[in-house]
């Protein structure tokens, strides 16, 4: 079956080249922006202030100009995206799409409290999970894609005004200063726990962190990243990165758009005054509108016969998404924290960034060659087995293998 064809599914049967590949390049610019969390408390201290020298200044600034704020806004349009192909293929096979999504959402939960509590407090599956439970009602509604669009334009730009504004009185009026916005005890606590801590310490200390950060900024979470859920949806029913050739001028009139706006936007702090302001401005609404660029620039690469093959192994990374995901957080914090090599605090940006670099690339390599012999991850295996309560074919046949 053919996308698009008549009386077919609008998505087809077929693993989605586009989405997939977005998947892909989503995962590596999730694994730099998450780096510094790896490396240093940077929940509790000014990011800057781990600086040692000017290529550590250059590595921290690409990365929050280029990573920092924009791909988990993709990665939680792809989410939305991806939960109505779900819908579409359940129901064109005559099965029920709200039964299985709540389970694949529970599922899912399950997963993020395992990596949130006994491997890396910046999770952001048990967030998915959470707003998917609300995303699902939504789904089965009737609401048109150009409606749920404004819905989630407007959910995540007045709040980002308000809190903008908010914090402009607060800081002038001297009700709050930079200096409430760190906690150098916190700061120390992590570093000494992080350091040299037993596995126990370290958990106890990981869901304090990841309780600290989403259950009392729950509210805040709401506004910043279930619009980006509600944006995937919406273009999933305008079959917006179905490869038909119908959405290339708007992708390609977006990309010049949104790339050069967004980069003046993301680049607010460097190129006038580090202000809260600015920095605000930078993350809330110069990562959107990169995010924007970035679906454009794989929308158009995916689609194009020549860029194609290059794009082939980010989506092979893609297909493994979740199970790359969760192997970065384990392989990051094995190589920082007490219980592995205990370099937590003492690494630069740039060698953690080098270090990343290679990381992707073995998982690269890994993905390319796991895939010619199973067909699907170890963390997408589990969870499809949990969503439909069947255990699914890991191993591809030995006669496909060998044709």
């Amino acid at each position: 079956m053919q996308w698009g064809s008549p009386g077919g599914l609008p998505h087809g049967q077929e693993r989605f080249f586009s989405l997939d590949a977005l998947r892909g390049f989503a995962i590596m610019g999730i694994f730099f922006a998450n780096m510094p969390a790896f490396l240093f408390p940077v929940l509790y201290n000014d990011r800057k202030k781990f600086i040692e020298n000017n290529f550590d200044r250059w590595v921290y600034g690409a990365i929050d100009v280029v990573a920092e704020a924009s791909f988990y806004p993709l990665f939680a349009f792809l989410f939305g995206y991806g939960l109505v192909i779900m819908k579409e293929r359940l129901e064109y096979n005559g099965r029920s799409f709200v039964k299985i999504a709540l389970r694949r959402m529970l599922v899912l939960l399950g997963i993020g409290m395992i990596h949130a509590f006994l491997i890396w407090s910046g999770d952001i599956l048990i967030i998915y999970a959470c707003f998917g439970f609300l995303l699902i009602p939504i789904i089965q509604t009737n609401v048109k894609a150009k409606t749920l669009a404004i819905l989630a334009l407007l959910m995540y730009t007045i709040p980002g005004i308000i809190l903008i504004m908010l914090y402009r009185f607060l800081l002038r009026s001297g009700i709050l200063t930079e200096a409430d916005l760190y906690d150098p005890g916190l700061t120390e606590a992590a570093l000494a726990v992080y350091q040299g801590g037993s596995f126990l310490e370290i958990t106890r200390f990981r869901i304090l962190e990841w309780v600290d950060t989403n259950v009392n900024g729950l509210v805040l979470l709401l506004f910043m990243v279930f619009p980006f859920l509600l944006f995937g949806v919406s273009s999933a029913r305008a079959g917006m990165l179905i490869p038909d050739g119908k959405y290339r001028h708007f992708f390609r009139n977006l990309f010049i758009i949104t790339m050069p706006f967004g980069l003046f936007v993301k680049m607010l702090p460097y190129l006038f005054s580090e202000t809260i302001t600015n920095e605000l401005l930078q993350d809330l609404f110069g990562g959107p509108l990169l995010t924007c660029a970035y679906i454009s620039a794989g929308y158009l690469l995916a689609n194009s016969p020549l860029i194609r093959k290059v794009m082939a192994p980010f989506q092979k990374v893609g297909r493994l998404s979740l199970s790359n995901y969760l192997s970065q957080s384990i392989i990051a914090t094995s190589i920082c924290y007490s219980y592995g090599l205990g370099l937590y605090g003492k690494l630069s940006y740039t060698i953690g960034a080098m270090l990343v670099f290679f990381i992707f690339i073995f998982q690269l390599v890994v993905s390319n060659y796991w895939l010619q012999y199973f067909r699907m991850g170890p963390g997408e295996w589990l969870w499809r087995w949990g969503t439909y309560g069947k255990k699914p074919q890991l191993k591809i046949k030995k006669e496909l293998l060998e044709s």
